[in-house]
């Protein structure tokens, strides 16, 4: 009998900030509802570019999934 394991490593702040190329702490804050909603903050406004690279990393959790009530 064989055994598989899909594991995918938690989404964190420092993840997002790595990934954007921001400074340690530049993200706030970042809530996932449980509708599926994602809501973070940040110390400084994203580039649209930095939207895109956001919305990409989110998509691999398969976020955002509903809407925050």
């Amino acid at each position: 009998m064989a055994k598989y394991l899909f594991e995918q490593t938690k989404l964190t702040c420092v993840d997002l900030e790595k990934e954007l190329g921001l400074a340690r702490g530049d993200i706030a804050s970042m809530t996932i509802y449980p509708e599926g909603a994602v809501e973070i903050e940040t110390k400084l406004d994203l580039s649209s570019s930095q939207m895109q690279k956001v919305k990409a990393k989110l998509a691999l959790y398969f976020l955002p999934k509903g809407k925050k009530l």
